[in-house]
């Protein structure tokens, strides 16, 4: 789960804050857990 998550969110992208950060996790555990 961690390194699918790493490669699609994680790495090659720039957060400007860690509040975005957390809230694109946040969004991709929401949609990995109910699609």
């Amino acid at each position: 789960f961690f390194s699918i998550l790493k490669q699609e969110l994680y790495y090659g992208k720039v957060y400007r804050s860690q509040n975005e950060l957390r809230q694109a996790i946040e969004n991709y555990i929401y949609y990995y857990n109910h699609y």
